[in-house]
C-alpha cells in the first residue's frame, strides 16, 4: 500500500472543552482573544474561501503563535493541518500595521456574522471591503491559534514490517600493544557511538514543528517534534581481546551493522491546546494510520588486522 494512500485522518471527535467568549487571562495576549467567537465548521468556511478564482487568496490569515507567522488564505487552504480558527474583533490587535506582517487580512462582519460577506480588511486604512462595497460597524478577523503539542497514545502496530540493511559503518579504531618480551592476553574496551533515529511519518493534517510525545500506556516513551527526526545517541563498549607475540601491535576496527525498519501503526491522536494566550484547556481527539522509521544498530563487532611488529627496528635490550 503507498504511504499516500495508508496515512489519512479518520475523526472520531473534536471535544472542545473551550467555547466562544474566553476569560481574561493574565497573559498580555489574551486581550486578543476577548470576545473572539470559535469557528465551529473550518471545512465549510474553507470551502467557501478557497475556490480558485477567490479574490481572498492572496489575503493573510493572523496567528496568534509567535513561532507561526502570519500565512495567506491560499496556504491555509492548501495546508491540512488542523488547527483552530477564531473570528476576533479587529480592534483587539491594535495597530496590525506594527503588530502584523500582511497588509490586508481576512474579515467579516460582526453584526450579522451568519450572513456576513467576506471581506479584505486593510491594516493601514482600518476598513473591510468587499468587490463591491465597504463593510460598515464591528469587524471579526479570521485568527489561527496551533496546537501547543501533540500526543500519540495506544499505539498498535501491524503484523507486516519492511526492514532493510543498509550497510556496515566503521565505528571505531583502536589499537592493541603488547610491549613485553613474553606472549600474553591483551585486551581493551573501546567506546562507540550507537545511533539510534526515529521519524514518525504522520498525516499531513499534523503541524510540523510541534511537540510530539508517544506514550506506551501511561509512560512517555518519546518526547520529540512532529515532521523531526528524533536522535537517541547512547555510547556503548565493546571489548577486543587477543593473544598477542613479544613486542606486536594489532590495528582493531569496531564496524556495525546498521539496518531500518519501517511498521505501520494506528493510534489515538491527541492535540492539546493551552490556556496560553487566554485560551482554555481543550484538547481533540482523532484515530491516524501512521508509520514509525527506526534506524539503528542491529549488530557491533571487532575486526583484527594482521600483528605487526611494534618497533620499526630491533626491540629493545633489556638489561
Amino acid at each position: 500500500m503507498a504511504l499516500g494512500n495508508a496515512l489519512y485522518l479518520l475523526t472520531v471527535s473534536a471535544v472542545f472543552l473551550s467555547t466562544a467568549g474566553f476569560a481574561t487571562s493574565s497573559n498580555e495576549n489574551s486581550k486578543f482573544l476577548i470576545n473572539s467567537r470559535l469557528e465551529v465548521n473550518a471545512k465549510s468556511l474553507l470551502s467557501e474561501i478557497c475556490g480558485t478564482n477567490s479574490s481572498l487568496l492572496s489575503i493573510g490569515v493572523k496567528s496568534l503563535s509567535n513561532e507561526y507567522s502570519d500565512r495567506t488564505v491560499e496556504n491555509l487552504c492548501g495546508n491540512e493541518t488542523t488547527e483552530v480558527l477564531l473570528w476576533i474583533p479587529a480592534g483587539n490587535f491594535g495597530n496590525l500595521a506594527e503588530l502584523g506582517s500582511s497588509s490586508r487580512y481576512l474579515g467579516k462582519g460582526a453584526s450579522d456574522e451568519d450572513y456576513a460577506e467576506y471581506c479584505s480588511y486593510d491594516v493601514t486604512t482600518k476598513s473591510c471591503s468587499t468587490d463591491s462595497s465597504v463593510v460598515e460597524g464591528s469587524i471579526l478577523l479570521l485568527a489561527e491559534k496551533f496546537p501547543e503539542r501533540y500526543e500519540l497514545r495506544d499505539l498498535v502496530y501491524k503484523k507486516w514490517r519492511n526492514s532493510t540493511h543498509l550497510g556496515t559503518p566503521i565505528l571505531a579504531y583502536a589499537t592493541l600493544k603488547n610491549r613485553e618480551p613474553a606472549y600474553k592476553y591483551v585486551d581493551q574496551d573501546i567506546s562507540y557511538l550507537a545511533d539510534t533515529r526515529v521519524e514518525y511519518v504522520l498525516p499531513s493534517t499534523v503541524t510540523h514543528g510541534v511537540p510530539l510525545s508517544v506514550f506506551r500506556g501511561k509512560t512517555e516513551t518519546y518526547r520529540l517534534v512532529a515532521g523531526e527526526t528524533y536522535y537517541s545517541r547512547n555510547f556503548k563498549t565493546i571489548n577486543a581481546i587477543r593473544y598477542m607475540s613479544p613486542y606486536s601491535t594489532i590495528n582493531i576496527t569496531v564496524v556495525g551493522s546498521e539496518g531500518r525498519d519501517y511498521r505501520e501503526f494506528r493510534a489515538k491522536l491527541v492535540t492539546v491546546y493551552t490556556d496560553e494566550e487566554g485560551y482554555g484547556w481543550s484538547r481533540s481527539l482523532s484515530s491516524v494510520e501512521a508509520a514509525v522509521i527506526e534506524t539503528k544498530l542491529t549488530e557491533t563487532h571487532v575486526e583484527y588486522a594482521l600483528p605487526v611488529n611494534l618497533y620499526d627496528t630491533q626491540p629493545p635490550v633489556l638489561p
